[in-house]
């Protein structure tokens, strides 16, 4: 899948947040976010419930 296939998924969801539990996907998100403007926070499945903890 290309990664402006996979941005645009990601910007046609709407989220502001995206979880991920792997830290390979997470990065590229992460890039991808900065690359096309997405504008989302990228976060893991711990860093959440660490947040929700708090």
């Amino acid at each position: 899948m290309s990664e402006e296939i996979k941005a645009d998924q990601i910007r046609q969801t709407g989220a502001k947040v995206v979880v991920t539990s792997c830290d390979n996907c997470r990065f590229q998100i992460g890039e991808l976010s900065e690359c096309y403007g997405l504008g989302v926070e990228v976060t893991s499945v711990s860093e959440l419930t660490a947040k929700a903890l708090a």
